[in-house]
């Protein structure tokens, strides 16, 4: 399956707007966005192949990081796009629901167009675990 980072389903932009940011990060104390690096990820997305290397490439990186993380890390106040400040571990729980909510989405849109679901979180009508 071929991607256009530019178009999704005829509609212009589609994927930036969905797209998780890999620039995304709280090394700083601070969540921000460069957006000419994101830009530039996404170009490099041509496949959907593609965007599973990245992810099998940057999770567990990411998870490492998490994993390293003290408590005094997760209980500091870390900005969140200059819209709030929480506690890492907050915005950790936060990050947690949010891809369980897409999870969701994408299992509802699945069954929609006739494709099978997946055990995402145990059985599933298609799939037992």
């Amino acid at each position: 399956m071929t991607i256009d980072p530019t178009r999704s389903r005829g509609r212009p932009g589609s994927w930036q707007r969905i797209w998780p940011s890999p620039t995304c990060g709280s090394s700083t104390g601070a969540f921000s966005v460069d957006k000419d690096a994101a830009a530039a990820q996404i170009a490099g997305f041509a496949t959907v192949d593609d965007v599973v290397g990245f992810y099998e490439r940057a999770m567990p990186l990411r998870l490492a990081g998490l994993r390293e993380a003290s408590g005094e890390d997760m209980a500091r106040l870390v900005d969140f796009f200059g819209m709030m400040k929480r506690p890492g571990a907050t915005l950790l729980g936060l990050a947690n629901n949010h891809g369980i909510h897409h999870r969701g989405q994408l299992a509802a849109y699945l069954r929609a167009s006739g494709s099978t679901v997946p055990a995402i979180y145990g059985d599933s009508a298609d799939e037992p675990m």
